[in-house]
């Protein structure tokens, strides 16, 4: 196939600011998850470990779903554009 056009050479990988962002709030909601737990082990905490424990878990999924639901609507509102 010689009319075949060559592939265009992929751009390196970019982090958007969004991406960033969500970066940061994951990150940030983890630290505060461990910080809660370990002063908790420590005594000096009067919230109930278990709320740390959960937030940890729960964090991560929060993200997935916000990510997804995102996708969700710029892929709609691109459709529903044109």
């Amino acid at each position: 196939m010689p009319d075949a056009e060559p592939e265009k050479p992929r751009p390196p990988f970019q982090f958007s600011l969004a991406g960033l962002l969500l970066v940061t709030v994951m990150v940030s909601v983890l630290a505060a998850a461990f910080g809660g737990m370990l002063r908790a082990h420590a005594g000096s905490l009067s919230t109930p470990p278990g709320v740390y424990r959960l937030m940890a878990v729960v964090s991560p999924l929060a993200v997935l779903i916000v990510v997804s639901l995102w996708y969700s609507a710029v892929r709609w509102f691109k459709r529903r554009g044109r």
